[in-house]
């Protein structure tokens, strides 16, 4: 059931990219993965459409926030619901940063990805140090 939704879908794909990424400053001759890149096989393939499955998940996030924004028709409420929402309306400002409204929505799922990847770090950083604190101190673990 879960494997077919899109947020699983998505959540793979992150955290495949996320490995990749982390893997590439590990690779001891930087010119294996450009090869692999230039050449578009095994993991850089894979990690392509990892991205296009990222981007697509985190536009629709967008397009359904722009809808819902629509609805209520209201200025006010870009202003204060979510933070994602709080970033439409400060671009909305500057509208003429913006080349159209793709680069703008391009602008807003770089920010969408930017929160997803600090929460998923600040989450694991947290928990690990949770479980080494708990570990270096038996009474508390009791």
């Amino acid at each position: 059931m879960y494997q077919n939704s899109p947020s699983f879908n998505f959540v793979k794909a992150f955290n495949f990219a996320m490995e990749i990424s982390s893997l590439r400053m590990l690779s001891p001759l930087p010119i294996i993965w450009k090869n692999k890149r230039f050449l578009n096989m095994g993991s850089k393939k894979r990690y392509k459409g990892a991205l296009k499955v990222i981007n697509h998940y985190a536009m629709e996030v967008i397009r359904s926030k722009e809808e819902e924004q629509q609805q209520e028709g209201s200025e006010e409420s870009l202003r204060t619901h979510d933070l994602l929402s709080r970033f439409m309306y400060s671009s909305s400002l500057n509208i003429e940063d913006f080349k159209d409204k793709e680069q703008k929505r391009k602008f807003l799922r770089d920010i969408v990805i930017s929160f997803i990847q600090a929460g998923s770090e600040l989450t694991s950083t947290a928990l690990t140090w949770f479980f080494w604190l708990i570990l270096g101190h038996p009474r508390c673990e009791q």
